[in-house]
C-alpha cells in the first residue's frame, strides 16, 4: 500500500510538471516494471533533484571545505592545496608515475613527495574516493532496467556537478585526517588508516 501511494503520488506530481501523456507514460509502462521500487524512488529523486546537471550540486557539495577547514583550521587549509595533486595521483597508472608527481610537486604542495605517495595509496585503498553507487541513502544510482541505452548513459552523466563536488570534499577530507595523524611523526599503522577514514567521514 506504501508503495502504490508513492506511485500515486508521482504519478501525480508529474501531471502537474510535464504534463498527462508524460504521467500516463509512467503510469501504464514505466511503474509495472519496476521489481525494486525502494530503490527506483530514491535513484528517481536522486536525479531529479541533484542530478540533472545541477550545478548548484557542485557548489553545494563542496561546500564542505569550509567546514573542515573550520574543524581543522591547520590541516584542512593545507588540505584543500593538496586536493588537485592528490585526485591527480588517483589517475597515475604506475607507482614510478605517481613519485614522479610527488617529487614534481612536493615544493608547491607542502609535504614530501614520500608522504605524497603514502597518502595517494592509502586514499585510493579505502575505497572513499569512489562516488557513486556508495551513497548510502540513495542505493542504486543507476537508472532502472527500462531506462537504459543512451537515456541512461545521459542520466549518469547529469550527476556530473554531485560527483565532482562530493570528490572535492572527500579527497580534502581524507588529507586534512592523514595530516592530522602524521602530525604525530609515527610511522602509520593499518589501525591509523582505519581512523584516517573513520575521521575523514566525520
Amino acid at each position: 500500500r506504501a508503495v502504490n501511494t508513492y506511485k500515486e503520488k508521482l504519478i501525480t506530481s508529474l501531471r502537474g510538471k510535464v504534463g498527462d501523456n508524460v504521467a500516463e507514460w509512467v503510469g501504464d509502462k514505466a511503474l509495472p516494471k519496476i521489481t525494486n521500487a525502494d530503490a527506483f524512488m530514491r535513484s528517481f529523486a536522486f536525479h531529479t533533484k541533484m542530478g540533472f546537471f545541477n550545478p548548484k550540486q557542485l557548489f553545494l557539495q563542496a561546500s564542505s571545505a569550509v567546514q573542515i577547514v573550520s574543524i581543522s583550521p591547520k590541516y584542512g587549509s593545507k588540505a584543500a592545496m593538496l586536493t588537485s595533486p592528490i585526485i591527480a595521483g588517483l589517475k597515475a597508472g604506475s607507482d614510478d608515475l605517481l613519485k614522479g608527481v610527488g617529487v614534481k610537486l612536493a615544493g608547491t604542495m607542502g609535504i614530501k613527495p614520500d608522504d605524497y605517495v603514502e597518502l595517494v595509496k592509502m586514499y585510493r585503498r579505502s575505497g572513499f574516493d569512489l562516488v557513486g553507487g556508495d551513497v548510502a541513502w540513495v542505493d542504486d544510482l543507476s537508472p532502472p532496467n527500462f531506462i537504459k541505452g543512451k537515456v541512461g548513459q545521459v542520466l549518469d552523466l547529469g550527476t556530473t556537478p554531485f560527483r565532482v563536488g562530493e570528490r572535492i570534499a572527500r579527497t580534502m577530507a581524507f588529507s586534512t585526517a592523514y595530516l592530522e595523524k602524521k602530525a604525530a611523526g609515527k610511522a602509520l599503522t593499518r589501525a591509523d588508516e582505519a581512523w584516517i577514514l573513520k575521521r575523514a567521514k566525520d
